[in-house]
């Protein structure tokens, strides 16, 4: 599994340094130095390794994977529907920041009835104080922490690696940007379960998601990153993953706004994006469940 270590503006000799710290690193936990890739930031931002190591994914379809995740011993566990939906962002973000985890991913009966028993039947029994999807288990520390509630989720793993922003008003932006982020994506998923989604597509593509693309494209302008500093935060994910789903939906929507397009080529190619896209695990599809009348689970 790739991950992407940023390193915070140095010293020469001490970069060096603790880049071969890093290599060495990387050789004791089985992994290797895939690539060295300075050019994704601009100068004096962060550089990208990427290591490779493995990890587990199990879908949640009878009691014997729950007995094997029970004896995960991953750092972190991260619990969602077998679809992209709200947990691709999170899974992008543990990615890039190089976390050992685990997954539980739920699968939703076929129709008529979409059975959500494998998620439902053990929702009240897993010591959340909130129970949902996403959710995340935090053994990384001295006593294990369990959340739920995705920008939460996402804001404690972008702390843990430096995705949150340096400063108080990158931080005002990227909590600005999650929120206008979940403006857009409610027409579009309203539109994606409706059982009259080719009726009203045309509507969705030519009006409704532009309206909301053509102010992100205004915001960003000609920054590199949506909270408007040096370096990447959780929040660019999201974005990445919902353009993501607009390019299968219709290409023009992102294709139309050049530096959206091309926001959306430099997340895609950070080393541990790529390499995640290139392994089994990577959900390319599906975007929603079953009743989703586009992108769904068939």
């Amino acid at each position: 599994i790739s991950r992407d270590l940023f390193l915070m503006d140095m010293d020469p000799i001490r970069s060096f340094c603790d880049s071969i710290e890093l290599i060495r690193s990387c050789r004791r936990t089985s992994g290797f130095l895939t690539s060295w890739s300075p050019r994704t930031f601009p100068m004096g931002a962060r550089s990208v390794f990427t290591c490779r190591q493995t990890r587990k994914c199990v879908e949640m379809s009878d009691s014997s994977s729950q007995e094997e995740l029970k004896r995960s011993e991953a750092k972190w566990v991260l619990g969602y529907w077998a679809i992209r939906g709200l947990g691709q962002p999170i899974r992008l973000v543990l990615e890039a920041g190089g976390f050992d985890y685990d997954e539980k991913r739920y699968v939703q009966g076929p129709a008529p009835e979409f059975d959500k028993s494998t998620w439902l039947n053990e929702k009240e029994d897993l010591g959340f104080d909130f129970p949902n999807l996403p959710y995340l288990i935090d053994r990384s520390g001295s006593s294990e922490l369990r959340l739920t509630q995705t920008r939460v989720i996402l804001e404690h793993l972008a702390s843990k690696v430096s995705l949150t922003g340096t400063t108080q008003v990158e931080r005002l932006r990227i909590g600005q940007v999650w929120e206008a982020s979940m403006d857009m994506r409610r027409p579009y998923n309203v539109a994606c379960y409706s059982p009259n989604f080719e009726d009203i597509r045309v509507d969705l593509v030519e009006k409704t998601l532009p309206s909301h693309l053509r102010r992100f494209s205004q915001y960003l302008g000609e920054e590199q990153w949506f909270g408007k500093g040096a370096a990447p935060s959780w929040v660019d994910f999201v974005m990445f993953d919902l353009l993501d789903q607009f390019l299968s939906l219709d290409s023009r929507l992102v294709n139309g706004y050049k530096n959206l397009a091309d926001f959306h080529a430099r997340v895609g190619g950070l080393p541990s994006i790529l390499n995640y896209r290139e392994r089994e695990s990577f959900i390319d599809r599906p975007f929603h469940n079953r009743r989703a009348k586009f992108g769904g689970l068939s």
